[in-house]
């Protein structure tokens, strides 16, 4: 099916148009002034592609390897909350779209479908997001439902326990509807289900306990550990840097909030 936009940024636009405000701002905006927002997108265009010349390109193979994963396609799907808010089938969807292309998509905790559906739906290759919740157990449920659902490694998110302010969703929030339930955040946050996004993050989740790994949660030699939002490797804090000497971890980092 061919799309009618020529890149992203037409899709981006076009997004705009036919979401609601409150999602649009929450899938796009940043936290505070930004600053991490538009670095990331500077960084990307600090890329380079370095061609070669004069060599054999019949044959181009786009494939890589990411923690032992063979991916055909080597862009992967960040984790990202709530995609129910903008489809129907809402991470199974995203799922179904990731492995039809031989990439890899992430879960995050806060999803609308719950992990075994999404296993499905990604034929098993797919990644797990996990927050650290005030109550250990609750983590510890929640890793060992993504490694029998066949989650290849788990990230970790690190940098939750002060929020950033995103003034875009201050100023249209993203509540979720009454009767909602969102299956992967724990039973003592459902309850919790209509409040909006961040109030779920600050109630539920807290800091990692330094020298531990998934809240002091046993990680099979099977399953790996990514940490997400962590800082560059001179500035690391000890649960990071715990993680990175692992060598079972790579850092992530994105907008400096969680969702």
């Amino acid at each position: 099916m061919s799309l009618p936009y020529l890149n992203l940024r037409e899709m981006e636009q076009a997004a705009a148009g036919v979401l609601p405000p409150a999602a649009f701002a929450y899938y796009t905006g940043g936290a505070n002034d930004e600053h991490t927002l538009r670095e990331n997108r500077e960084g990307y265009a600090r890329l380079k592609l370095r061609p070669r010349m004069l060599v054999d390109v019949s044959h181009i193979d786009t494939s890589t390897t990411v923690l032992g994963l063979p991916l055909a396609f080597p862009v992967g799907v960040a984790p990202c909350a709530l995609h129910g808010l903008v489809h129907p089938d809402a991470e199974v969807a995203t799922a179904r779209a990731a492995a039809s292309l031989g990439s890899l998509m992430t879960l995050s905790t806060m999803s609308h479908r719950t992990i075994e559906d999404v296993s499905d739906a990604a034929g098993g290759q797919f990644w797990f997001q996990l927050y650290l919740y005030k109550d250990r157990e609750v983590s510890r449920a929640l890793v060992q439902r993504a490694e029998a659902a066949g989650a290849r490694a788990l990230v970790l998110t690190v940098d939750a326990p002060v929020l950033g302010r995103r003034e875009a969703i201050i100023r249209t929030p993203v509540h979720i509807e009454p009767g909602t339930v969102l299956p992967n955040i724990g039973p003592a946050c459902r309850a919790a289900s209509i409040w909006t996004t961040s109030s779920i993050s600050t109630r539920c989740s807290t800091p990692p306990l330094p020298g531990t790994t998934s809240a002091g949660c046993a990680v099979s030699p099977g399953c790996r550990l990514s940490s997400r939002g962590c800082s560059p490797p001179r500035t690391l804090p000890s649960p990071c840097s715990t993680a990175a000497t692992s060598g079972r971890a790579t850092t992530a980092g994105g907008n400096s909030t969680p969702p």
